[in-house]
């Protein structure tokens, strides 16, 4: 989406406010027929819109991914250079009246906000630990039925403590019933796994996932997912990315679509 030099000139000098009427209606009117013009124009005003223009942050209810999918046609040396050039432009306009000083910091933060975007969401990897904040959900877990016989009454009981992270209770509680009943259970075993990731005992998640994993039952794909996560938590970030692959080498696994993304943002 490259335009020339006097484009990129053109539309610094709008956003600073500094063109004479006639250039400006004659701008406006290239504006409204000329879509790559337009789709420049627009991203920037979306990245100002996203900005808190006076300190230059993130407004609170946008997030990362949202301003990377913003600049995502742009290529970061490009971002910049429109940048460079709208803050040129502003400059100028730094010893005229109170409103147009305005629009100066408006545009200048616009700028700045394109080329942290450009600089920081979209080449900068996420961390580890920062991708297990994004990506864990526990409450796509599945639950256990209530009915009347004492088993699933215990385990909806001990689900209830899960989901109020009491994960010290609910893992005594879920490890003596496994030790208690000779049917192995994948899905008890989820819990144990993630409670023993809440409570930073990584080994032993590890090792439950793992064997999850080995078990002969349905979908045991889904403890690379767990697997991923507690990586991710520990701050391994080679395993994680193993796991995910795993994962990512069947469309038919669980959370196909959110490892094949997480993969992405790790590189």
């Amino acid at each position: 989406m490259s335009l020339d030099e006097t484009t990129y000139q053109e539309i610094a000098d709008y956003l600073a406010g500094a063109m004479d009427k006639d250039t400006l209606s004659a701008f406006e009117d290239r504006l409204a027929k000329d879509a790559k013009l337009r789709d420049t124009y627009e991203l920037f005003q979306k990245l100002g819109s996203v900005y808190n223009t006076s300190e230059w942050n993130m407004t609170p209810e946008h997030q990362p991914a949202e301003l990377a999918e913003l600049t995502k046609t742009f290529a970061s040396d490009e971002v910049a250079h429109l940048s460079k050039t709208i803050r040129e432009s502003a400059i100028r306009q730094n010893t005229v009246g109170t409103s147009t000083k305005r629009r100066w910091w408006y545009a200048a933060s616009v700028g700045v906000a394109a080329v942290l975007v450009a600089l920081f969401y979209l080449s900068r990897p996420l961390s580890p630990q920062a991708a297990f904040e994004k990506y864990h959900n526990w409450d796509t877990l599945p639950g256990f039925t209530t009915k009347s016989d004492a088993q699933d009454l215990f385990l909806s009981k001990v689900e209830n403590t899960f989901r109020a992270k009491q994960y010290e209770k609910a893992l005594l509680d879920f490890t003596e019933y496994q030790k208690t009943h000779k049917t192995y259970n994948p899905n008890v075993q989820l819990y144990i796994g993630v409670c023993q990731l809440e409570l930073s005992q990584y080994e032993a998640a590890i090792k439950t996932f793992t064997l999850l994993g080995e078990a002969q039952v349905m979908d045991s794909h889904k403890s690379y997912w767990y697997l991923a996560m507690t990586y991710l938590k520990k701050g391994d970030l080679e395993p994680a990315k193993d796991a995910l692959k795993e994962l990512t080498s069947q469309k038919t696994h669980y959370k196909y679509d959110e490892a094949k993304a997480l993969l992405q943002e790790l590189k």
